[in-house]
């Protein structure tokens, strides 16, 4: 979805099928997003942002972006017209271990986009490590945090054998990546957000020989933040 015709004929097809609530909208970014749709695109309340995954990071991903100064010329006008980027911030650059892709991507894509466009607004999503707390901060940026990484580490992928239910991108990080996650989201600042990043598969794609990345916890997530809250 890289126009807002698109996303509204997609809000349309979502309301058909629930009209409880009012979906919010994004555009993904691409090279062939239309400028005159970011030049309009404050005159649509539901459009809230752009989504940034970089090529093949995550589910849904393959049409990302394989170099982000492709797009700086988008930028420039997301910029200058104040719609916020929401980033995916993995590295896809090959041999990079997948604990440290989130550590990476700041370090060398964030860092350059930030500079590049200084009053861009952007939100990390689903933050995963220690790093991007620190970063986030340093930076005065904003991000998003899932229950499941404030209440799961990398030991319990593996806790009494392999649990594919638990496999999900960013993956799991270090028991002091938790805590720091879970410190960020209780300490009030106005930097961090709920994000569920809800992932549902069909069961057999994820208890399967090449099993899909995504926690699907739609159901309980309120439960567990407001658990969180309670015990701190």
């Amino acid at each position: 979805i890289i126009s807002i015709k698109q996303a509204l004929e997609y809000e349309k097809q979502i309301l058909e099928l629930d009209s409880r609530g009012k979906p919010l909208m994004t555009l993904y970014l691409n090279n062939d997003i239309p400028l005159d749709d970011l030049y309009n695109f404050k005159k649509y309340p539901q459009m809230i942002g752009i989504k940034y995954y970089p090529k093949s990071a995550t589910t849904n991903s393959q049409d990302g972006i394989s170099h982000i100064q492709n797009v700086f010329h988008i930028l420039d006008v997301m910029e200058k017209n104040e719609i916020p980027l929401l980033v995916h911030g993995e590295s896809i650059r090959t041999h990079v271990d997948i604990f440290h892709r989130e550590k990476i991507f700041l370090k060398e894509e964030l860092t350059t986009i930030i500079k590049n466009f200084p009053k861009l607004k952007v939100i990390l999503e689903h933050i995963s490590t220690k790093e991007a707390v620190d970063f986030v901060l340093e930076h005065n940026l904003y991000a998003t945090i899932t229950p499941h990484h404030m209440i799961l580490d990398r030991n319990d992928i593996f806790k009494n054998g392999i649990n594919p239910h638990l496999y999900c991108l960013p993956i799991l990080k270090k028991m002091e990546d938790k805590e720091a996650l879970k410190n960020a989201a209780i300490s009030g600042k106005k930097n961090f957000f709920l994000g569920t990043d809800s992932a549902p598969h069909i069961e057999a794609n994820k208890l399967s020989c090449c099993g899909c990345a995504g926690i699907f916890n739609s159901p309980v997530a309120i439960e567990i933040i407001t658990e969180i809250f309670e015990e701190n």
